[in-house]
């Protein structure tokens, strides 16, 4: 029987900002836990989904844009 799972866009988001920061001495303990859960949840694919994009714009920019445009191509939940 196999699980599915999603990561949510606030997840994505606290990655990105704290892979942008660069100072990981810096990082708050749920930054540190959200990296983790990410990272553990990359690792078990393809168990793992990104929802659509909820926002108006019709599509993600930026960072979130990018990374969700890289990791199309392995997760089954996300169009872009």
């Amino acid at each position: 029987m196999s699980r599915e799972g999603y990561i949510d866009s606030a997840s994505l988001h606290i990655l990105i900002l704290a892979l942008r920061s660069g100072k990981p001495a810096e990082w708050s303990p749920w930054t540190w836990e959200t990296t983790q859960y990410v990272t553990c949840a990359l690792w078990a694919l393809p168990t793992f989904a990104v929802p659509p994009d909820p926002s108006p714009h019709k599509g993600a920019r930026g960072p979130y844009g990018q990374i969700l445009k890289e990791l199309s191509v392995v997760f089954r939940g996300y169009r872009p």
